[in-house]
């Protein structure tokens, strides 16, 4: 049997003299899920655009650090710290 949504158990075990007691709690994260795919997709379509451009292209965070390049800017980036031999 599938469940109506997506769900996350959480059990927990306690005793009560000789009795053994199962405590269970269901939470949804259908919000979760949602979020998660939302963000997947978003990370996708921005390697796309990185990956694509003709040019090199930074991603700063607010503290000024690069955060992602473009697989150009990567390429040039890792030419530019061979030893260059003529």
């Amino acid at each position: 049997m599938v469940p109506p949504f997506p769900m996350d158990l959480s059990v927990s075990k306690s005793n009560e003299g000789d009795k053994k007691i199962f405590i269970g709690v269901l939470r949804d994260i259908s919000d979760c899920k949602s979020s998660k795919l939302a963000m997947e997709l978003a990370n996708r379509e921005r390697n796309l655009i990185l990956n694509s451009a003709g040019e090199g292209i930074y991603g700063l965070d607010m503290e000024g650090n690069t955060t992602q390049l473009s697989s150009i800017r990567q390429h040039a980036k890792f030419w530019g710290t061979q030893k260059k031999n003529f």
